[in-house]
């Protein structure tokens, strides 16, 4: 029976860039395949109005009207069916500085940062399900504050970079003030190829098929060059290097951009046009590229995609945790079972303890199976140094708010408690989290040692900011060792304030 559009799951994902918003929603058919529903865009050019890693008054009220724009549209929907992500000019903003959170309360959902690897990746995404073929491909999305490059195959990216080379931030370097002209077009290209230069070569030898542009910038080139008839046919969705070189040369000659008025060219990316097409043209010259395909995928509907594999229990987040742990040789069978303790104790209280993170119990079975990823480095302060691993890696499906927590619980899940992470977590999160480092820490502490055995059934019970763990009767006297970390353990809570008990059943 197929599903009615009543009944139908709706997801939406948003793309907060450096030049616009894009908002996509859509259903899910019976059979997989997205129904579009609605798309909106605004172009918001959050990336003018970055100044010293903050955003500047108007840019940030014009960011978020539109956000409450969009907001409307998908206030009824639940958190896990929408994703809005943030992406190069969000990811300079300072630390704590507070548009986030304004942005979060404006959407009624909240805003992730995803590092540019995730953003390549997910990109291919959105043009491997536009495309659906085989082939191996290169793709270039040129977007406001970045350039990402990305060769796979299928579904399945292999080389990923993301250059900070974008639209706006180029055309801030060459054309600033609105003037356009040779000179200053060369000066754009000489920056772009600055960019580029580091990690070109590596493209140029990864035997791709076919080549793939996916951005707006791209989009509006096929768009003048069909209008100018600088292609075959008006309908072509490929580009040739001859009509970016002819538009490169009709932008440069419109003297400014208040004067550039190209046929197929939208009034609202005049202004940010001839930054892309200068960085366009690099990327033709520097792979000595001859035609490139365009596609409307991207970003956006590879969020959308990444939605519905989560809710079908197909997230690569899963598949990023065990191949780390099969890299680095974890003891599986042991994890699992701290896993399956710490689930078990979260189930418990969550009633109690009103834990509000999506996925908690995902976090907490991640944590898990990689608390002993530092081993890798030293045993000494080993929670420290897998820390760092999980806080700086590029971990694919996790957005940075999700690293930060996986990377907290961990570095917590034994000694001191490191209160000043909590603090950098997400403003929502931060009280959740106390609990989670609670649970994981109790977990790891059962499961003393290397011994395979699982444990006896252990209540743990949650009253306001008390939890109190109950054990079988002697079995505390059994295990000396494991009841003096408990006593350790009632110290080192205080610091959540939380208020930790433990007691044999009667």
């Amino acid at each position: 029976m197929s599903l009615s559009n009543e009944t139908a799951p709706t997801f939406a994902a948003l793309d907060l860039g450096s030049n616009s918003f894009h908002m996509v929603v859509a259903r899910k058919s019976a059979d997989g395949t997205l129904q579009i529903i609605d798309r909106l865009r605004e172009p918001v050019r959050l990336g003018l109005g970055l100044q010293d890693g903050s955003i500047d008054k108007q840019t940030e009220t014009n960011a978020l009207d539109c956000l409450q724009r969009f907001g409307q549209r998908i206030r009824q929907l639940p958190t896990q069916a929408v994703r809005a992500v943030g992406t190069n000019t969000l990811r300079q903003l300072n630390r704590g500085d507070r548009f986030l959170h304004l942005a979060s309360e404006a959407l009624s959902h909240p805003v992730d940062i995803i590092s540019g690897i995730e953003e390549a990746r997910l990109i291919f995404l959105g043009v491997a399900h536009s495309l659906q073929s085989s082939e191996r491909r290169l793709v270039v999305d040129i977007g406001g504050g970045s350039t990402e490059l990305i060769v796979g195959q299928g579904f399945a990216p292999e080389t990923m970079e993301s250059i900070h080379a974008g639209c706006i931030s180029i055309g801030r370097r060459a054309f600033a003030d609105g003037q356009l002209g040779n000179t200053r077009m060369r000066k754009a290209q000489i920056a772009a190829q600055r960019e580029f230069e580091p990690v070109i070569e590596t493209f140029v030898d990864l035997n791709w098929q076919t080549v793939v542009g996916a951005s707006g910038t791209i989009r509006a080139a096929r768009d003048v060059a069909a209008a100018c008839q600088l292609t075959e046919r008006a309908d072509t969705s490929e580009l040739t290097r001859e009509a970016v070189d002819e538009i490169c040369s009709q932008v440069a000659a419109a003297g400014s951009a208040e004067k550039l008025d190209l046929p197929g060219l939208k009034e609202d990316r005049r202004s940010v046009f001839p930054g892309g097409i200068a960085i366009l043209k690099t990327i033709f010259e520097m792979l000595e590229l001859e035609t490139m395909g365009v596609s409307d995928g991207a970003l956006r509907e590879g969020l959308l995609f990444e939605l519905i594999g989560r809710s079908s229990d197909d997230d690569i987040r899963d598949r990023t945790v065990n191949a780390l742990a099969q890299h680095h040789r974890i003891n599986q069978r042991r994890t699992e079972q701290i896993a399956n303790t710490a689930v078990s104790f979260l189930e418990q209280i969550t009633r109690r303890a009103e834990i509000n993170i999506p996925d908690a119990s995902k976090f907490l079975c991640w944590a898990a199976t990689l608390h002993t990823i530092g081993l890798y480095i030293a045993h000494s302060g080993y929670h420290k140094h897998g820390a760092y691993i999980l806080a700086n890696a590029d971990l694919s499906g996790f957005s940075r708010e999700e690293k930060q927590l996986l990377a907290l619980l961990v570095r917590g899940h034994r000694r001191k408690i490191p209160r000043e992470l909590i603090s950098n977590l997400r403003g929502s999160w931060q009280g959740s989290a106390a609990w989670l480092l609670a649970i994981i820490r109790l977990a790891v502490l059962l499961h003393r040692g290397k011994q395979q055995k699982a444990l006896p059934k252990i209540a743990l019970s949650c009253r306001q900011r008390k939890l109190t763990l109950t054990l079988p009767k002697n079995w505390l006297t059994d295990h000396p060792l494991t009841a003096a970390d408990l006593e350790d353990e009632q110290q080192y809570l205080t610091s959540l304030n939380i208020e930790f008990h433990f007691q044999a059943r009667t």
